[in-house]
């Protein structure tokens, strides 16, 4: 579970890299395989499924990463290992 502070930092996180990545939210959520409302909750961090959180991140991060763009650099979520427990596909990576 993360802090208030942990909160507030995966927000403004994820928030930058989407910003940068320059994509609507329905086409974010479409490519990931959720809805609308689930990603609004993470990108909010109000009370989001963990996976979501991980799976928008590594989402981001894939995109950005292909487009050449810089990825903002995670704080929490930086090293995929400390994800044991929060499982999720990755609908992106197929297409």
């Amino acid at each position: 579970m993360l802090s208030k502070a942990e909160r507030l930092a995966t927000q403004a996180e994820l928030a930058e890299n989407f910003k940068r990545l320059g994509a609507s939210p329905e086409q974010v959520a479409h490519e990931m395989g959720i809805s609308i409302t689930e990603l609004k909750e993470v990108l909010a961090m109000s009370h989001p499924n963990p996976a979501h959180v991980w799976m928008l991140r590594d989402y981001l991060e894939d995109k950005l990463l292909a487009e050449g763009k810089v990825v903002y650099p995670f704080s929490k979520l930086a090293d995929h290992s400390a994800n044991r427990w929060f499982r999720y596909d990755h609908p992106w990576r197929q297409s």
